[in-house]
């Protein structure tokens, strides 16, 4: 039977997802490494822009944060900022200078026919993003199946569904991305928000972070702000030429890979807030790195033919 655990925010949710982990997982092993696991997860906020479980006594790594959620409004993957923000965490998934299991230029080009399947049929059942496919064997396997928008009440909603999941290392961050995603769309396609669910196959704790968790019993829920989002920024910045859903995405995307590449913004400071965020925990990439047009992935020098070309060696 499946565990249903519904809340107005992500701290509530979070705390009752850990005490459930905790009561009730079953004991089990994969690869050697003992966890806590239950089957068949749903977890549903009504609120989107509280998803993240700030506030909790879970301590979060606000450059993961930023850092992920921007990459994946870019439609890119920089494994070297990912790698700054988190020493160096991440470079053990990592395949030479990529992690091959990236969000971000997975769903790229496919968020185009997602946003005018909702703008051509707010009733469609056909707005969904695949990111888990034929995943040649590597070390960064997605652990996201995909993810689906869907119109209802004059609302968006967002469904994500995952094969696995961690709820101390990745639903935090998990949450945190996708809302910041589901907000944007929301946006771009001029519609309010409405509730955010994720299924998960298999939702569980490693024993390593027993102890860690079970503190979370011993503080107190408090109010915390959340994390800025880009949107009152590229609402201020998006002219009002753009009347496409196609334009104000491209344009959110553009918007979300300057920032990551450390441009300076002139606007208001009642509307630069959320950019300031990101680049006050995100450091750019290099000025030597390249983002490849065709992939997504920004790259070091040795990654392309010459310091011209805008296309890696991979993508020719």
């Amino acid at each position: 039977m499946a565990l249903i655990i519904q809340a107005n925010d992500g701290r509530i949710a979070y705390r009752d997802l850990i005490d459930k982990l905790m009561r009730d997982g079953e004991r089990v092993a994969p690869r050697g490494q003992p966890t806590r696991e239950i089957r068949n997860v749903i977890v549903s906020i009504r609120n989107p822009e509280l998803a993240v479980p700030v506030g909790t006594g879970r301590k979060m790594n606000m450059g993961i944060g930023y850092a992920e959620a921007t990459q994946l409004l870019g439609g890119i993957s920089c494994l070297w900022q990912l790698d700054q923000v988190s020493a160096n965490r991440f470079n053990r998934f990592a395949t030479g200078d990529r992690l091959e299991g990236a969000y971000g230029p997975k769903i790229s080009s496919r968020m185009i026919d997602v946003l005018n399947c909702l703008y051509t049929d707010s009733d469609t059942r056909q707005a969904y993003a695949t990111i888990f496919r034929d995943e040649l064997p590597n070390a960064d396997v997605p652990c996201t199946i995909g993810f689906g928008f869907s119109i209802r009440d004059g609302h968006l909603s967002m469904d994500v569904h995952m094969r696995s999941n961690d709820v101390w290392l990745g639903f935090p961050y998990d949450v945190w991305q996708f809302t910041r995603l589901q907000m944007v769309v929301a946006y771009v396609l001029g519609v309010p928000l409405g509730p955010y669910t994720h299924y998960v196959n298999s939702m569980h704790l490693y024993e390593r972070n027993y102890e860690t968790a079970e503190r979370l019993f011993n503080s107190v829920i408090v109010p915390a702000s959340q994390p800025l989002a880009l949107v009152n920024f590229v609402e201020y910045m998006t002219p009002a030429t753009f009347n496409s859903v196609y334009q104000r995405w491209r344009y959110v995307s553009n918007i979300a890979r300057l920032t990551l590449s450390g441009a300076h913004f002139d606007v208001p400071d009642d509307f630069i807030n959320g950019i300031n965020e990101v680049q006050a925990h995100v450091p750019p990439w290099p000025l030597d790195y390249t983002l490849c047009g065709h992939c997504g992935y920004v790259l070091p020098p040795r990654e392309f033919d010459d310091v011209y070309t805008s296309r890696c060696k991979r993508c020719g």
